[in-house]
């Protein structure tokens, strides 16, 4: 079934039991007031009966008289007055009523409550005590049945009426309603990958489907950013992988051309090992993104002392270059073991520290890199800082971007560019953040924050 008639059969479904709640109120109250006006009624007409007959002690033979020529509204009349003992004292039926069935029983009912009423064929009967004398009065309310009678017409013919204009505008109003989530649709139906510029516009009417195309716009702008960030990174990826497998080739291909002597051939080799060195090392820093791109779920994590972590990094630079040399400075270590503790993956952070402290040797004159580790109540703060040539202000925009590589390097140092940002990816998975600081000419300062164990631990 269509969203528009599930929201009109709702609609008219809620609304008709409302009415027909209301219709029903309104005729159970109404008769009921008609039965208490018909009642007050009957016992002004037998209240006037026992007064002619024990006040004014007329005979019965006069009150019936009396009775047959007052034109009281009442058919099918009958009265009937019982003294103390229960004895029939008195009892007067139009032509037309049959007289009435009481027994002792109900004369008992009677003079407990005080007050009782029923019905007895078509008729209703009221029975009251009034000075120990019990006065039962019955007769058809003729009046009240022909107005229930248009009563009930009435509130049916209002109900079907109303039920009839509640679908039409129930219909109508899903109609608007669908139709501005079909705009949406229409609109969403021409934003593809190929263009995610286009947004949504739900007229400005600050309702819910203007916060669901709000919702829907925050998303796309999220799928543009991805997608853009992934053509980026495959085609940047697609040019520094095509670009050592095409120098190989070509190489291969020249050393194929012809003899060559055992000099040219070792020379080749060494450039060959080079080439697919730095291959290795561009397709395991690519593996390791992807890997670390999703989330913490899934990783192997442990409560790790990061001071313990850090001091493995000056023998790992030492396997990477023996001229590269690490300064350690640790500041002054807190009392409780827990504030050096964070709680993460060993691998992917000292892979993460390796990669910025390659970078600081890497680009430093001297080939070295000073680490400094402080501690505060809540977190781990390590800066990493070298004294290369520094960054450029507008390439530090752009320095977490894989592949990117700054100018003034790009082409004197090698390199993958995806270090830091591979490192950056993996802080973020331990709840810390990256930040870099450089002024050209006199080096750059990585600070790391980590969230200590008892500040992660909970959100992992």
């Amino acid at each position: 079934m269509q969203i528009r008639y599930k929201i009109t059969l709702a609609y008219a479904t809620t609304v008709a039991v409302i009415f027909l709640f209301f219709s029903i109120a309104i005729y159970y109250l109404s008769a009921k007031n008609r039965v208490s006006e018909f009642e007050d009624r009957l016992e002004a007409r037998a209240l006037t009966n026992l007064q002619l007959l024990t006040s004014e002690r007329l005979p019965s033979k006069l009150i019936k008289k009396i009775n047959r020529s007052s034109t009281g509204g009442l058919s099918q009349k009958s009265v009937d007055i019982y003294d103390s003992s229960n004895r029939l004292i008195f009892s007067d039926n139009d032509r037309d009523a049959s007289p009435l069935s009481i027994d002792a029983r109900l004369l008992q009912k009677t003079r407990k409550t005080h007050r009782y009423s029923f019905s007895q064929g078509r008729r209703d009967v009221l029975a009251f005590v009034v000075n120990k004398n019990i006065v039962v009065v019955a007769a058809y309310d003729d009046d009240r049945v022909e107005w229930l009678g248009k009563l009930r017409l009435i509130l049916f013919v209002c109900y079907v009426s109303s039920i009839a204009i509640i679908l039409f505008v129930g219909y109508g109003f899903s109609l608007r309603l669908v139709k501005a989530i079909s705009k949406l649709r229409d609109n969403l139906n021409h934003i593809s990958s190929k263009d995610l510029s286009l947004r949504l516009n739900a007229g400005g009417k600050k309702d819910e489907l203007e916060q669901l195309a709000a919702t829907i716009n925050n998303l796309l702008s999220r799928l543009q950013h991805s997608f853009q960030t992934q053509s980026r990174f495959i085609d940047n990826a697609s040019h520094e992988l095509s670009t050592p497998l095409a120098v190989i080739s070509s190489q291969l291909d020249i050393a194929r051309q012809k003899e060559r002597s055992k000099e040219e051939y070792e020379h080749l080799v060494n450039s060959l090992y080079e080439d697919v060195a730095r291959l290795s090392i561009l397709v395991r820093s690519l593996l390791d993104l992807a890997k670390i791109s999703g989330s913490a779920a899934g990783l192997d994590l442990q409560l790790l002392r990061i001071d313990d972590l850090l001091m493995l990094l000056p023998v790992g630079m030492k396997k990477v270059n023996a001229a590269y040399k690490v300064k350690m400075i640790f500041e002054e270590f807190p009392e409780q073991e827990d504030a050096m503790l964070v709680y993460g993956n060993e691998a992917l952070l000292f892979c993460a520290f390796q990669n910025i402290v390659h970078n600081a040797c890497k680009y430093s004159d001297d080939h070295a890199a000073l680490v400094r580790l402080s501690f505060n109540s809540k977190e781990v703060n390590i800066d990493i800082e070298d004294n290369g040539p520094g960054i450029e202000p507008d390439d530090l925009e752009n320095i977490y971007q894989p592949f990117f590589r700054a100018a003034a390097v790009k082409e004197t140092v090698p390199g993958t560019g995806l270090g830091l940002s591979l490192a950056r990816n993996i802080i973020r998975l331990h709840n810390g953040f990256v930040t870099i600081a450089s002024v050209p000419g006199t080096g750059t300062i990585c600070h790391i924050t980590l969230p200590v164990d008892r500040n992660i631990k909970s959100n992992t």
